[in-house]
């Protein structure tokens, strides 16, 4: 009867299927192709499913890898290692005799050519005029460094948004025939010559007078767009650039803020939000607009400038225009009166 072969010990690279040189994610693919054969034998070994997770436990990890590697020179490897004939002893044919006996030769040559090198660069050194003036490269401009980016816009709170709009913001007076002072509400300084605000209130003649801060401008009424109830005043040019209006306009649930005349004399900051944009592109927010705060400035939290205040707009108890139809502004209605 014949022997049987001793079957060879598996290693866990065996287990897994894959070669000794795998990568991490090929033996973690390895590992899930495995367990899903065997998951799928009904009649699986669970000592195999037990050695393929261990074979992963270990293959995984590179310290315990790296120790495993190192046991897997088995005896009988370092035995092959041990039994194998020792290279056979070479001795020199007469020519490399010659070769040796030739070699002092051929290092005094190359230190010769060294040395005469040596004193022909000495040589030269000692003519070469020593006052001659060596020129120097320019040194390197140093590179222009690259400015830093802009900081992203920050949240502003009320107090912040009120030093904001108060060089920008004036109060709306009309002088009446008589010499009666008549309040017309708030308005925009869009630009150093130019002020916005709505239309309701301003007398047909008369004066009008632009305040801002302790400044009184005489204004002329320019532009009136009865479409949009919004109207332009001319005043003498300002060192004030104006407010830009912002070209986004505010969406439902956005925090913005309210300046204007709210109560008494001077400029207040109401703070709420965009209830909804309405049908006519009208901005219903969630605070009250005075009739003296009609033709103030509406600001979102980042200080832009994103509506005008209005008191009298159909649909909306509280209202404003989005600060985009400045720019569409034109006569339109009753055509605009002259100032005496």
């Amino acid at each position: 009867m014949a022997a049987r072969t001793p079957t060879k010990k598996r290693s866990l690279y065996d287990i897994l299927g894959v070669p000794r040189d795998a990568m991490a994610i090929d033996i973690g693919v390895a590992y899930k192709k495995r367990l899903a054969a065997l998951d799928k034998q009904p009649d699986a070994d669970p000592n195999e499913i037990a050695l393929v997770r261990e074979a992963y436990h270990i293959l995984c990890q590179p310290r315990e890898r790296e120790s495993y590697d190192a046991s897997l020179v088995t005896r009988e490897e370092r035995a092959e290692a041990m039994t194998r004939p020792a290279p056979d002893l070479v001795l020199e044919s007469e020519d490399d005799e010659q070769d040796r006996k030739r070699r002092p030769l051929i290092w005094i040559g190359v230190g010769a050519v060294a040395l005469l090198l040596v004193g022909l660069i000495a040589w030269r050194q000692a003519t070469t005029p020593k006052n001659v003036a060596v020129k120097e490269a320019p040194p390197a401009e140093p590179e222009t460094p690259k400015p830093p980016p802009p900081p992203p816009p920050k949240e502003r709170n009320a107090k912040e948004i009120l030093a904001l709009a108060s060089p920008s913001v004036a109060r709306i007076v009309a002088y009446e025939v008589s010499g009666t002072a008549v309040p017309m509400g708030s308005g925009i300084m869009v630009a150093p010559d130019a002020i916005v605000t709505t239309c309701h209130g301003l007398p047909a003649g008369g004066q009008i007078v632009a305040r801002i801060g302790a400044e009184s401008l005489p204004a002329t009424l320019v532009v009136t767009d009865e479409d949009l109830n919004l109207c332009r005043l001319s005043v003498p040019r300002m060192e004030v650039a104006g407010l830009a209006a912002s070209a986004e306009e505010p969406k439902a649930g956005d925090k913005v803020f309210a300046v204007g005349q709210h109560q008494g004399t001077d400029l207040s900051v109401i703070e709420g939000t965009i209830k909804e944009l309405k049908a006519g592109r009208v901005l219903e927010i969630s605070m009250p607009v005075a009739a003296s705060a009609s033709g103030g400035a509406l600001f979102d939290a980042y200080g832009r400038l994103v509506g005008v205040l209005t008191s009298r707009q159909r649909g909306a108890t509280n209202a404003a225009l989005p600060a985009t139809a400045i720019a569409q502004m034109r006569t339109r209605g009753t055509p605009a009166p002259k100032a005496p």
